[in-house]
């Protein structure tokens, strides 16, 4: 899970505070992923990959996450 990772990968100190609570959504290639969007980063894991961080981009936006 996405939080999972902010709390073992930095935390606040890198990512800042979440701002909103945890969140499914589905990918790209159509499968499931998990969003915790924070205040520096978006952090996305896909279950079975190395979770990602996206930074507060134009995607994240038109995904509606922040």
């Amino acid at each position: 899970e996405a939080h999972a990772y902010y709390t073992t990968h930095g935390g606040f100190a890198e990512y800042g505070y979440p701002l909103r609570d945890e969140f499914a959504a589905t990918g790209g290639n159509g499968q499931l992923c998990s969003i915790l969007v924070c205040e520096r980063v978006v952090i996305k894991n896909v279950p079975g990959a190395e979770p990602t961080h996206l930074a507060l981009s134009a995607e994240a936006r038109r995904q509606g996450w922040v």
